[in-house]
Order: structure tokens, then C-alpha cells, then sequence
């Protein structure tokens, strides 16, 4: 049965920052908000029917939200996991540290050696998240903290034997569902690609991801 999650219907003023986000709207680019549940509403409304895409809540010393977006496959989760998020959840912040500053904090000190970067659009949010980055949103801040955890798959995506090409890119599906879609993900970059995935079988109950890009594939296949 299908996964099916609810999404809230944008504000008329918030519809149009989605416009120009996916390049509806000729108008400028659109600055985040400080509030933690609009920037995360109007992601997932970019990203409606992708269930690639990644959300974990945490609380920061039960004082401030942070919100973690990725997409799935293209991430080292399990890195991301050990070394950031483990230390925020169970450590907390150093005592001369304050919250207010929770992503300069995590730029300097959590992720020093890796490759950060702040953005302050939504535009750059969309477009760095397809790229395979990690973003970190924090209530009551206007900015994004973009991060480079980048993972692939366990085993090498290698050209298959059986459909080898001349030109063009030598890599071929393997049996990990995620690793596929991110490689679809990879080559498409766009938040029009849409992942809806299913399960089917009554007795093998096999994950089945279906992607298409939005206003491209006809709405009778579904």
C-alpha cells in the first residue's frame, strides 16, 4: 500500500514563493523565513511525492529545533549520523556556546573540516539539496547551514555486461533500491523528478519506487 502523507495547501503569498522556485515566476529570488515551519512547509511542497527526501526533527537541548534535510542515497547517513547529530542530541552545546548562533556553532566546530557553505534563499536550499548536500535549518534563523556528506553505495556501480555502450556514462542498476533512484537523482537534478514509492506483494512485501518528472509524464499512467 501506498505511503501517503498529508500536506498542508500553502498561503496564497507562500504559493508564490513556490512559483519562483520552480521557475513559475519571473520575480526574484525569495529569502528564507526565520520561522522553522514555514522554510520546512515550503520544502516539502517543492518536494511533494519524493520519498527520497529526508526530514529529521531534533531538539537542541530542548531549547531549539533543528531541522536535517537529505536525500536519501546520496548521503553518508551513517557519518552524518555518528559524528554530528549523536553529539548535538546527547552532548548538547559547550557551556560558553549559545544558541542564537547554533549555525555558526555547527559551521566551526561540528563540521570544521568539511565543506560548508550558508546560503540564504530558498532557491540555493532547492538546488544544493539536489546536489546531494545536507542542510541544516534552525528555528528563528534566516539561513541554511549546507554541509558535504556525500556516500554512495557499498558495492561499485559498474557498466553492465549485457548493455554496454560506446559513448555516454558506464554505470548500470544494482539490487539496492536507494542506490538506484540515487543514481536517477544524480543525472536528473531537479525537483520535478518525482520518487513515489510503494509496496507490493502480499507475501515478499518489495519496496517499488516510480519516478517520472512532473508535467512531463502523462497523469493517465497513474
Amino acid at each position: 500500500m501506498k505511503k501517503v502523507r498529508d500536506i498542508k495547501p500553502l498561503k496564497p503569498k507562500y504559493q508564490r514563493t513556490l512559483n519562483r522556485v520552480e521557475g513559475n515566476d519571473s520575480q526574484g529570488e525569495t529569502m528564507l523565513s526565520t520561522s522553522l515551519t514555514i522554510n520546512e512547509q515550503l520544502l516539502r511542497n517543492v518536494f511533494t511525492e519524493c520519498s527520497d527526501i529526508v526530514y529529521r526533527s531534533i531538539d537542541v537541548q530542548s531549547c531549539v529545533n533543528l531541522l536535517v534535510v537529505y536525500i536519501d542515497g546520496l548521503v553518508d547517513a551513517k557519518h552524518l549520523e555518528e559524528t554530528i547529530l549523536k553529539p548535538l542530541v546527547f552532548q548538547g552545546l559547550p557551556k560558553n556556546q549559545t544558541v542564537t548562533d547554533l549555525v555558526g556553532f555547527l559551521q566551526k566546530q561540528v563540521m570544521p573540516l568539511g565543506d560548508t557553505k550558508i546560503v540564504y534563499t530558498l532557491q540555493d536550499v532547492v538546488q544544493n539539496a539536489l546536489k546531494g548536500e545536507v542542510l541544516f535549518l534552525v528555528d528563528g534563523q534566516a539561513q541554511v547551514l549546507v554541509g558535504s556528506i556525500k556516500g554512495w553505495s557499498k558495492r561499485s556501480v559498474d557498466e553492465p555486461q549485457t548493455e554496454q555502450v560506446i559513448r555516454g556514462p558506464r554505470e548500470g542498476f544494482i539490487e539496492t533500491l536507494r542506490v538506484n533512484t540515487s543514481l536517477i537523482r544524480r543525472k536528473i537534478r531537479s525537483s520535478k523528478l518525482k520518487v513515489e514509492s510503494y509496496t507490493v506483494g502480499r507475501y515478499t512485501q518489495t519496496d517499488v519506487a516510480i519516478l517520472y518528472i512532473e508535467g512531463v509524464a502523462t497523469d493517465l499512467v497513474f
